[in-house]
């Protein structure tokens, strides 16, 4: 895929109703006014920013992190208040980086971009 190419992407599937998409992250603005049941969304990894579970923000845990010197991989089990839920990948400062176990809250920055 080109977004993919391009650098890091986040590609989620969503529904998209009046300017934003619905998926488990919640609702996020996107860049077209469209309508689709079925869509897909692409969001560059520092859109996505993590905080203490008393955030507002979709709810998860983090399930395995990755060391990576500087960085870190970590994998977050994400739930939502729609039922949705699913499994994400994000690349992370090592400092200050939560642990395994540790429930978090995922929030997004920006809007994403809807892909045909």
């Amino acid at each position: 895929m080109v977004a993919e190419f391009l650098g890091e992407a986040i590609i989620l599937p969503a529904r998209v109703a009046a300017g934003h998409a619905h998926c488990i992250l919640g609702a996020i603005p996107v860049d077209r006014d469209e309508n689709r049941q079925t869509a897909e969304i692409l969001l560059r990894p520092e859109q996505v920013g993590l905080g203490p579970d008393q955030t507002g923000g979709a709810s998860a845990m983090v399930t395995d992190s990755e060391f990576s010197g500087p960085t870190c991989m970590l994998t977050v089990e994400v739930a939502n208040g729609a039922g949705e839920a699913g499994t994400l990948v994000l690349r992370q400062p090592s400092a200050g980086a939560p642990q395994v176990g540790t429930r978090i809250r995922l929030t997004v920055s920006g809007s994403a971009h809807l892909l045909n």
